[in-house]
Formats: C-alpha cells, structure tokens, sequence
C-alpha cells in the first residue's frame, strides 16, 4: 500500500493494517508519504495484530517531506506487539518536531530542509520528539545529502537525547 496525505488534516494514518482472529498477520511493504497538511495522531507505517497466530511488520516506510505538519503525531514504524523488521523513517526535504517515534529500525535521509547556517563540525538538526522508544538508530555515515537548494552535507547521523541530527564532516556547495 502507498498512502501519501498532501494536505488537509488526519487523525490517524496507516500504511497497512492488517488483523486476525485465528490466523496469522502480516503487514508488509507499506509506504506512508506525508508531504503537507496536518497529523495530530497516529501515523504508522505497518500494524498487524492476532488473537492466537504470530504478527509481524516487514519493509514498512514513513517519509517525511516539504511541509508536513506532524507536531502533535505519534509515529511508528510498526506497533508494539509486533515482530519487526527494516521499518524505517524517511526524511526528505523535512526537519521538525514530532510528539514521539516508536518502533523504527533505521533512520534513511534523501534530503534535509534548507534556511539553517551550516559549516564544517556544525549540527544539523532533523528531528526532535519529546521521546523516542523500541528504535534502533545507529549511528550511521551519510554522504551527499542534500542541505536546501545551494548546499551539499557529509557527516553521520546520530541521536542526542530525543534529537536525531548530523554531525557535518564536510558542507560544500552543490553541484548547479
């Protein structure tokens, strides 16, 4: 499933869902895009439940991109009482706040919202939650990211407290 919300306002957002009485569930590959608007509750990119099988989330995404409004969400890579594997939150273009990140295995960035002054050791913020719980954020070398229209960022990606951010190696201008 590929659900993307570029405006407007959400309460709760789901890649996929998937739920069983007597079997197993399972809720694979699922893209949640929020690129514009508002979400003040849930977003996740997979969620499976069962009564009396095994559930599991697999290769679910959420991207966050442009003016994506999620302030007040909860995101999460999978729920709680699921097996996971490779759920991971996509920025692109984006950096803000969000209430919390749960259940996420890894933290992909494309591109990076512009506007902030950066230099060579500077600290690039991405994200900041007021908690972060179950994510396996390694820190993790990222070359080329894209820094607004004029700027290119090396560094490595980190977690600080309830902050993801880049520490820069190396901030040069783009190739126009």
């Amino acid at each position: 499933n590929l659900v993307t919300l570029n405006g407007g306002s959400a309460k709760i957002v789901l890649g996929g869902l998937a739920y069983s009485e007597s079997g197993d569930a399972s809720a694979k590959g699922n893209s949640v895009t929020i690129s514009g608007g508002t979400v003040t509750g849930a977003i996740y990119g997979g969620y499976a439940g069962s009564n009396s099988g095994s559930a599991e989330t697999t290769n679910n995404k959420v991207i966050l991109f442009g003016i994506a409004d999620v302030s007040g969400a909860d995101l999460y890579g999978s729920n709680l009482s699921a097996a996971k594997t490779n759920n991971n939150l996509v920025i692109n273009g984006w950096s803000g706040t969000v209430n919390s990140l749960n259940n996420f295995d890894q933290l992909e960035v494309r591109a990076v919202a512009g506007g902030q002054n950066l230099t060579d050791g500077s600290k690039l913020q991405l994200i900041t939650a007021n908690k972060i719980e179950g994510c396996e954020f390694k820190e993790q070398s990222v070359e080329d990211i894209q820094a607004g229209v004029a700027l290119t960022v090396d560094g490595t990606i980190r977690q600080d407290g309830n902050a993801l951010l880049i520490d820069t190696s190396s901030v040069r201008a783009s190739d126009q």
